[in-house]
């Protein structure tokens, strides 16, 4: 089965993508990978149906009579930075924190070393024009302009402008940001820029503006869509050729709980875990059954349902009221 999640590493990010896993039936725990609206990987042969014309959210949904898990694959978060300066520095730990793959471009070469020492996974020194043109951009790429000057606010905008993106902000007073506008305006450019950057939070200090940018890109990347895909450390991990491994999904959430359906967390063979499906004690209660199972011969996914708010996890403290199942499928 890793040849699944192979293929949904090697898929292009600029397509609507998604997978379906069959919760019940004879084809249970059977797996479909779509991409442009079109089947290109499936487990289970003979099976050839029309994905309905619908805006994919991760859950249950019945089709031809058949229930699936259907998520929305995209690739992992990226923040590309322009520019390396201190509140590039502050943001790049803060981006690192809460779980993006963080480029950054700057011309000078002492600036993109402190970019990589501070924690970037990827820096280059080179002008920005050039550099944008080496990156294709896409659905869940967000870039921060936070460069010395107008001339090269306008040189990353051009290139930035002209490929798929979810969000563009760019640092700057608000007389800067209008000017950048008109400009963009008389050269035909009409794109949504968040200008200023980041939530109103009077933040003075580039810690602090780090933190009202961060926040305003946590919510755009939320708004358009939670938990979805893959995060990157736990498809690497599941590519990895190094023994058994669980994966744990919640595939349906009511009511109140931590994380919702497409959240996931990887329990490897020697106790190594990846990734949180809400933390506390339902997670302890999911990660005892991941163990057992993947010290038994189970093969097919197994669904765990877990109630947040009964007598355990009321004396535990956590009374969400809700309730959430979890999908446990061994990868070998």
């Amino acid at each position: 089965m890793t040849e699944f999640y192979g293929k949904i590493k090697a898929l292009n990010q600029s397509f609507s993508n998604c997978a379906l896993t069959f919760v019940d039936g004879e084809n249970y725990g059977g797996k479909i990978l779509v991409s442009d609206g079109k089947i290109i990987w499936q487990s289970v042969q003979d099976i050839s149906f029309s994905l309905p014309a619908f805006d994919i959210t991760n859950g249950i949904h019945e089709i031809s009579g058949q229930k699936f898990y259907i998520e929305s694959l995209s690739d992992s978060a990226k923040i590309i930075l322009c520019g390396a300066g201190n509140i590039a520095l502050s943001v790049i730990r803060l981006a690192k924190f809460t779980g993006f793959y963080v480029s950054c471009i700057d011309d000078r070469e002492s600036f993109t070393e402190e970019a990589e020492k501070g924690g970037a996974d990827y820096a280059v020194c080179d002008s920005f024009g050039h550099a944008l043109s080496e990156i294709p951009g896409g659905n869940n790429t967000y870039f921060i302009i936070a460069t010395r000057g107008h001339s090269h606010d306008m040189e990353c905008l051009r290139s930035i402008c002209a490929k798929p993106h979810a969000y563009i902000g760019l640092v700057g007073s608000r007389k800067r940001a209008n000017l950048i506008r008109e400009k963009l305006s008389e050269e035909g450019i009409t794109v949504s820029i968040h200008a200023p950057i980041g939530l109103d939070i009077e933040a003075e200090t580039p810690e602090e503006i780090s933190v009202s940018i961060m926040a305003e890109v946590i919510r755009e990347k939320n708004t358009r869509g939670k938990n979805s895909g893959y995060p990157a450390e736990i498809l690497d991990a599941i590519l990895q050729p190094n023994g058994k491994k669980a994966l744990m999904t919640i595939i349906a959430k009511n009511g109140s709980a931590p994380r919702c359906e497409g959240a996931k967390m990887l329990l490897l063979e020697d106790g190594t875990q990846i990734g949180t499906i809400g933390g506390g004690f339902m997670e302890a209660r999911i990660l005892q059954k991941a163990r057992e199972i993947l010290a038994s011969d189970t093969v097919k996914p197994s669904i765990i349902h877990e109630d947040l708010s009964d007598k355990n996890a009321a004396e535990e403290g956590m009374i969400c009221g809700g309730n959430v199942d979890v999908m446990i499928e061994v990868i070998s």
